[in-house]
């Protein structure tokens, strides 16, 4: 769970924006497979890609609102992985903020935050 309130150091000034929410609820994730890892859970900005996105959306972390948008994007990109994990935000998590119709959630975990322990076993897609 989170150690502080404090976002990391590397995000921009005014990241998270001042109507990104209280992590909350349900969220899915495109993972590798089955076995979670943190590396599941790095953001563009700690991957180094993504390089000319909005800086802000680089740090945070891609979920989605349902396991069906979730299943949509791991069939247009099967490289992200073929597995979804369904996760269970708090506050303790940090900020979201829903960004497109697709259902694409911006997660900004606070700083210490073991992303990976809000979701729970992968659900395979093949």
């Amino acid at each position: 769970m989170a150690i502080n309130d404090k976002f990391p150091d590397y995000f921009p000034s005014c990241c998270p924006p001042e109507n990104a929410i209280d992590a909350n609820g349900a969220v899915f994730r495109v993972v590798k497979n089955e076995d979670l890892t943190n590396d599941d859970f790095l953001s563009h900005h700690e991957l180094e890609t993504a390089i000319t996105a909005n800086p802000c959306s680089r740090c945070g972390v891609s979920v989605f609102n349902s396991f069906h948008n979730a299943l949509h994007l791991q069939r247009m990109r099967p490289t992200l992985g073929n597995a979804i994990a369904e996760g269970n935000l708090n506050s303790s998590a940090g900020k979201m903020l829903l960004t497109i119709k697709s259902g694409h959630i911006d997660w900004w975990s606070y700083d210490g935050v073991e992303r990976q322990s809000f979701f729970g076993k992968p659900k395979l897609c093949t």
